[in-house]
């Protein structure tokens, strides 16, 4: 018997939703920060979703915070999980940023 080609994996709708919300630079943030749920996820043995969901991770991208401490106020981002992963979400935000310094992220003040 022929083996089954592995399957691809495929975007879900709340992903499709969320990225649709995003533009330009928040959209590329919003995959850099998919990826280091996915490493955390994985190091963790977690399905990532228990990371963060995808809707705190566009919330991320939509405010990108300037300090640490703004990260308290991303939708999903308890006591526990700003102590858990606030730092290295914040810190790849941080990333972006001087990576991309021309970069249009969060509101516009």
């Amino acid at each position: 018997p022929a083996e089954a080609a592995p399957k691809k994996h495929k975007a879900g709708k709340a992903v499709q939703k969320g990225k649709a919300a995003l533009a330009g630079d928040s959209a590329d943030l919003f995959e850099q920060l998919r990826a280091l749920r996915m490493r955390l996820a994985q190091a963790e043995k977690l399905p990532p979703y228990l990371v963060f969901g995808d809707k705190t991770l566009v919330d991320m991208c939509a405010k990108a915070p300037r300090q640490l401490e703004d990260m308290k106020e991303i939708y999903g981002m308890g006591e526990r999980k700003y102590a858990k992963y606030g730092q290295k979400f914040f810190a790849e935000i941080e990333a972006y940023r001087q990576d991309h310094p021309t970069a249009d992220l969060g509101p516009q003040l």
